[in-house]
């Protein structure tokens, strides 16, 4: 009889622990939604500064594009009002000037599509951070239904245990004849 009462107060001591361990597990469960929540905000704002930055960086390279053009027609107009030495040299700035406006129009194209495809990345990252805090949060309910029904059965483990000791001295009484 006392090794059952041992038994059954080590299962309600073990209980107790795992519930403990449950409910610590549960909050910090809590905290890691809300440290996901605050990601995703920063992301969100990470997203639209970077958005802004890329606008403005178009408009600045679509601004030089033009000065570069327009410093290209200012030589060639001077190309044909000086001597042939200066027209040498205007031509080699001219050809630099034609070089540096490819390499720009290169580094625009690339830009934008850096552009696009880290817009695109950090949308990504935004639904996945989303998926993850509904999943985080589906989880924490489901531990919190399951929290309740281990304390709803636990509830019931002494009554069972004191309905066991009276049944059992009950059969005792009647093998010794006591009742």
């Amino acid at each position: 009889m006392s090794e059952l009462m041992d038994e059954l107060k080590a299962n309600l001591e073990s209980s107790s622990k795992n519930l403990e361990q449950l409910v610590n597990d549960i909050q910090g469960m809590s905290d890691a939604e809300q440290e996901f929540s605050e990601l995703r905000e920063n992301v969100g704002a990470a997203a639209q500064a970077l958005s802004r930055n890329s606008e403005k960086y178009e408009a600045f390279l679509v601004e030089l594009r033009e000065s570069n053009e327009k410093f290209s027609d200012t030589l060639d107009t001077l190309k044909s009002l000086e001597p042939k030495e200066i027209k040498d040299r205007l031509d080699d700035v001219l050809k630099m000037t034609k070089a540096f406006s490819s390499a720009l129009e290169k580094v625009q194209a690339e830009a934008k599509e850096t552009s696009e495809q880290t817009q695109s990345t950090l949308e990504q990252n935004s639904e996945n951070i989303e998926q993850v805090i509904t999943l985080v949060k589906a989880q924490a309910d489901a531990i919190s239904k399951l929290e309740k029904k281990l304390n709803s059965r636990t509830a019931l483990i002494p009554l069972t245990f004191l309905a066991i000791v009276a049944l059992a001295g009950a059969i005792i009484g009647r093998i010794l004849g006591l009742v």
